[in-house]
């Protein structure tokens, strides 16, 4: 769930599935090809699950980012990753592009956010090359005409990925702070967020279709597994701060 002005909008597991799959189908029909990397710099958000939900579903490797990140400091993890995609959010995008513009591999850019005129004037403002940029609903609606298709291809390449994929694939590649000197990727692999949420679900024990507070940022490893994976396992609500 999301806070609003109104009020928590609440998105079910079953939309949020629809809409990963969705993003996965846009993925696939752009040609994005399994162990590709995509960076994601945005806030907890139930966009935010949906996006790295879709990057795994087309078998992609997510590269969750910290918001906290000055611009100087993106470059070097998106050219160390390969990130040939990155999602952010209209409070990052300023940063992001400025940090973007000064690297010869442009990323395609997604704005989580729908918001045409932010990302018009972030691109204008950033010199990034408005036709390598677009909105997050903009690939959902693509990617779910390509779904709807008679003769379900698109559902088919989704499911065929899926069947590739092992538990020794990586699922996630985390940088450290970098305090030391340039910062380490470590690659996790989706038998680690499977085993590490599970043993979490047995040390928390009965916690099935509870609610909890996300306050940790999503690109930590441990929000990841305490907060994402787990609540798939036990169905929890999850409540995103603002």
């Amino acid at each position: 769930l999301r806070k609003s002005d109104s009020g928590w909008e609440a998105l079910t597991y079953a939309q949020a599935r629809l809409r990963a799959r969705e993003f996965a189908s846009w993925l696939v029909g752009r040609g994005f090809k399994k162990g590709q990397t995509a960076a994601l710099l945005a806030e907890g958000s139930p966009e935010w699950i949906i996006c790295e939900l879709g990057l795994l579903s087309a078998g992609l490797i997510s590269v969750p980012l910290s918001i906290k990140l000055l611009s100087e400091e993106i470059p070097f993890r998106v050219d160390h990753s390969g990130a040939s995609l990155f999602l952010t959010t209209r409070h990052q995008i300023d940063k992001v592009l400025a940090a973007l513009s000064g690297i010869s591999s442009k990323p395609l850019v997604v704005l989580i956010d729908d918001e045409s005129t932010i990302l018009d004037k972030a691109c204008q403002t950033a010199g990034y090359p408005r036709d390598k940029a677009m909105l997050l609903g903009e690939a959902l609606a693509e990617g779910g005409a390509a779904l709807s298709a008679a003769g379900g291809k698109r559902a088919a390449e989704l499911d065929a990925v899926a069947a590739t994929i092992s538990e020794e694939d990586v699922a996630t590649i985390s940088y450290t702070s970098g305090t030391t000197g340039d910062p380490k990727g470590i690659m996790l692999t989706h038998r680690n967020y499977h085993s590490n949420c599970h043993d979490g679900v047995e040390l928390f024990g009965d916690i099935y279709h509870y609610s909890t507070l996300i306050i940790l940022p999503l690109d930590h490893s441990f929000a990841h597994t305490v907060g994402i994976y787990a609540g798939l396992v036990c169905g929890l609500a999850l409540y995103f701060v603002d």
